[in-house]
């Protein structure tokens, strides 16, 4: 995943509580990593939010669970990445 100077990665994992999405990213190959983890059930969704310039928009990435499968997506006009489980 990439948010301005941060890049990363995400995944999932399917828990007995949920979908357990795990995204990591840092401000490059030196900066320090920041860990997010979520826990979701079905319709539930989490935001992976970084701040940008002054006056303009977050850069933000929603992981959103729907039924068996998991969808990542940006509001930057990218289509929607999708992982299904069966």
């Amino acid at each position: 995943i990439t948010l301005g100077a941060y890049t990363g990665v995400a995944y999932y994992t399917v828990e007995a509580s949920g979908y357990q999405v795990v995204a990591t990213v840092a401000p490059g190959e030196v900066g320090a990593p920041i860990r997010f983890v979520s826990t979701l059930a079905d319709g539930q969704h989490a935001i992976l939010s970084v701040p940008h310039a002054v006056e303009s928009s977050a850069l933000e990435i929603e992981f959103h669970r729907c039924g068996d499968a998991m969808v990542m997506r940006s509001p930057i006009n990218l289509p929607p990445a999708i992982a299904i489980v069966e």
